[in-house]
């Protein structure tokens, strides 16, 4: 059976062991950019595109400077309105986690009513039913959470502006951290995989 790097073979429409080489290049990580061009194009060098990061850590450090010189009336504020957001957010989830949950029983209890007519069906309905229950419970928090297990489900609530403050400060160097280690990975992979490319093409030429 043809792989997709051989059907060219197959069919008749590669005859060389160079036509073959550049199929089968497409499969190699360097050339993932070429995913959606037809399997024989000519490989093709990549395009640096980083500006997603460098406009993450311009939008993350313009954040830190306007958190780190807050005054006094802007740092109450921003402090009450995130801990306004938490709570709203987790009203929010709390209120999807219970739809998530009847939407289990739901389909639970419709596969309980289901009456199967052999003994393989039946031991399929067990083991259907015993993955819903054990994924409910993964998905979903127990029911009765606010009593037993309220610290584990609660929002993140800052006691005073400062906590909010140094809280902000060290999650926003982080992302940034995080954001230009991404940005010099990607520096770095393109310019690998360039240089394969390029000594693909080389080697290419010379190849029948």
């Amino acid at each position: 059976m043809p792989s997709s790097y051989t059907q060219g073979i197959v069919d008749g429409r590669e005859r060389s062991g160079k036509e073959y080489l550049i199929r089968y290049a497409k499969g190699l990580a360097a050339l993932n950019h070429m995913s959606g061009k037809p399997m024989g194009a000519y490989p093709e060098f990549q395009k640096l595109d980083v500006q997603i990061y460098h406009d993450n850590i311009k939008h993350l450090e313009d954040e830190l400077f306007e958190v780190t010189h807050l005054g006094e009336w802007g740092l109450n504020s921003r402090w009450k309105e995130a801990n306004l957001d938490e709570q709203l957010n987790f009203n929010k989830q709390a209120r999807e986690d219970v739809d998530l949950r009847n939407r289990y029983d739901k389909v639970i209890k419709e596969v309980e009513a289901w009456e199967p007519t052999t003994d393989r069906l039946k031991k399929m309905k067990e083991d259907a039913i015993e993955h819903l229950k054990y994924v409910r419970e993964y998905d979903c928090r127990p029911v009765n959470w606010r009593e037993t297990e309220s610290n584990l489900y609660k929002p993140i609530h800052y006691a005073t502006p400062e906590d909010w403050q140094k809280a902000t400060i060290e999650s926003l160097n982080k992302q940034i951290a995080f954001n230009k280690e991404k940005l010099a990975e990607e520096i770095k992979r393109t310019h690998a995989n360039n240089l394969f490319i390029s000594d693909l093409i080389s080697s290419l030429e010379g190849a029948q």
